[in-house]
């Protein structure tokens, strides 16, 4: 399944892996990579899907507590969903 943010201009998006990844997610990740889409452009936005497996992190960096004007959930954790 694959996870569709929309971002704009000069947003970003972090990809990382957990660290509890077994040798097994890791080689499949190397070989199978990971498949970032555009699926739609806008006047001042894309849509963006990205397949990665579940050891893979999809976090919007403006999420990210060390970021200006975070957002974080009510546990602390990033929120991760539609920009």
């Amino acid at each position: 399944m694959a996870l569709t943010l929309t971002r704009r201009a000069g947003d970003e998006i972090l990809l990382r892996l957990e660290a509890d990844i077994s040798e097994d997610e890791l080689q499949q990740l190397i070989t199978k990579g990971l498949r970032i889409r555009v699926t739609r452009i806008e006047e001042r936005h894309a849509a963006i899907s990205i397949e990665a497996p579940q050891s893979v992190s999809i976090v919007r960096t403006e999420l990210l507590s060390n970021h200006p004007g975070n957002c974080t959930g009510p546990s602390g954790t990033p929120s991760i969903g539609d920009g």
